[in-house]
């Protein structure tokens, strides 16, 4: 498994330019995304609730691009 990377302020910052209020960061409005059909529980760094295809497919650069 690799490393476990921090949420970067430069990161977070870019996530809530493009997503606004769909960009959850607070630990209460990520645990409900702790867990998968795998039931392995690891609470993500932020979700992204993005509406478009458009806005998966910059989700995905932003994610190249910090790694």
């Amino acid at each position: 498994m690799p490393a476990r990377l921090g949420l970067t302020r430069e990161l977070a910052s870019e996530l809530k330019a493009l997503f606004g209020g769909r960009v959850l960061l607070a630990p209460a409005e990520r645990a409900p995304y702790r867990y998968d059909a795998l039931l392995m529980g690891e609470t993500p760094l932020a979700v992204v609730l993005p509406r478009s295809t458009a806005e998966v497919q910059a989700l995905v650069r932003l994610s190249r691009k910090y790694g």
